[in-house]
């Protein structure tokens, strides 16, 4: 956590982090890519996320990429340094599942 505060506080990670809100353009453009994809997807979802609850806004993902499934693991927000390995396991099975 020290490493986000620096010396100003936190102001430059808060600054960087206001470019990830999502306005009514960008939500439209992330629907679109979601919903008309020529490939496919899975949803990981680190179930430990204090900042994306998996109720509101996973489900919500779930339902526009129209999937009937997810993965859940214990991760919290940074899902990848946490469980890295489980999910390299799920992104090669849905690879050998789609390259038939």
């Amino acid at each position: 956590m020290d490493l986000l505060k620096r010396n100003d506080g936190g102001r430059a990670f808060l600054r960087i982090m206001k470019g990830f809100e999502l306005t009514g353009e960008a939500s439209r453009q992330c629907r679109i890519a979601l919903s008309e994809r020529s490939y496919p997807i899975q949803l990981i979802w680190g179930m430990n996320d204090r900042s994306l609850r998996f109720k509101k806004h996973g489900r919500q993902i779930m339902k526009i990429a129209e999937l009937n499934e997810y993965k859940a693991l214990t991760g919290k927000h940074f899902l990848q340094e946490d469980n890295w390995e489980q999910i390299a396991d799920f992104v090669a099975a849905l690879a050998s599942r789609s390259s038939g």
